[in-house]
C-alpha cells in the first residue's frame, strides 16, 4: 500500500490541495484503523500469554507448547501491524507536508503545485531514498511473517509447533513463569506483576 501510495502521488507532476487533501484524510483513516487492529492483537497477546501460564501452572506441556505456537504467531502479527503504522505516520507526515506546500501555491495565485519541487525531492533525495527503503523492508518483512505462519500452520497440524528442544527459548521461559507461578501461589503480588512483566518482556524481545 505503501509504496505503491507514493509511486502513484509522485507520478503526477501537479497535484491540487483538494486532492492532496482527500489523499490525507484516507492515509489518517487507514493509520488509525491499523492502530486499532494493533490494539486488539495486544489485547489478544496478553490474554494468550495467561494460558500459558495456566498450562504450566497445569503441568499441561502439550496445551503449553501449543499455546506457544499461537503466541509467537500473535508477534509476528503484531510486528507488521507496527509497521504498517510507521508507515501511516510517514504518509501522513508527508501528506501533511504536500497540503501545506499546495496551500502556500494557492495562495500565489496557482490552485496546483509540482509536488516533488514542493517537497524539495529535486534539490534533497533523502524523503524519497527513505521510501524506497522503508518499501522494500515492508515487503521482505512481510514475506518473511507469511513464510513463518505458513510453517507454523503447518507443523501444528501434526504436532505442537514449538517444544523446548527446538526453541531454545522455550527452556528459559518455563522458569520464569515457574518463579511467575510461586509469586501467584505465595499471594505476593507485587512480584507476581513484576515476575509477569519481566517474563513477557523477555519472551517478546527474543522474538523481536
Amino acid at each position: 500500500m505503501f509504496k505503491n501510495f507514493f509511486k502513484r502521488l509522485f507520478s503526477k507532476p501537479i497535484v491540487s490541495a483538494i486532492d492532496l487533501k482527500a489523499k490525507l484524510k484516507v492515509a489518517e483513516r487507514q493509520r488509525n484503523a491499523a492502530g486499532r487492529r494493533l490494539e486488539a492483537e495486544r489485547a489478544t497477546s496478553e490474554t494468550i500469554f495467561d494460558r500459558m501460564v495456566e498450562a504450566r501452572e497445569e503441568g499441561d506441556n502439550t496445551s503449553f507448547q501449543i499455546v506457544y505456537g499461537e503466541y509467537r504467531q500473535r508477534q509476528e502479527k503484531i510486528k507488521l501491524l507496527e509497521r504498517e503504522i510507521h508507515e501511516g505516520h510517514l504518509t501522513v507526515t508527508i501528506l501533511q507536508r504536500a497540503v501545506r506546500a499546495a496551500e502556500e501555491g494557492e495562495k500565489k495565485g496557482s490552485g496546483k503545485i509540482n509536488l516533488r519541487q514542493a517537497l524539495g525531492i529535486a534539490k534533497d533525495a533523502n524523503i524519497e531514498t527513505a521510501l524506497q527503503v522503508l518499501a522494500a523492508e515492508q515487503e521482505d518483512l512481510h514475506e518473511k511473517a507469511q513464510e513463518f505462519l505458513e510453517d507454523t500452520e503447518d507443523v501444528l497440524a501434526d504436532q505442537p509447533a514449538f517444544t523446548p528442544e527446538n526453541d531454545p527459548g522455550m527452556k528459559g521461559l518455563m522458569e520464569d513463569i515457574d518463579m511467575l507461578i510461586d509469586a501467584k501461589q505465595s499471594g505476593d503480588l507485587a512480584r507476581l506483576e513484576t515476575e509477569r512483566k519481566r517474563a513477557k518482556n523477555k519472551l517478546d524481545e527474543e522474538k523481536g
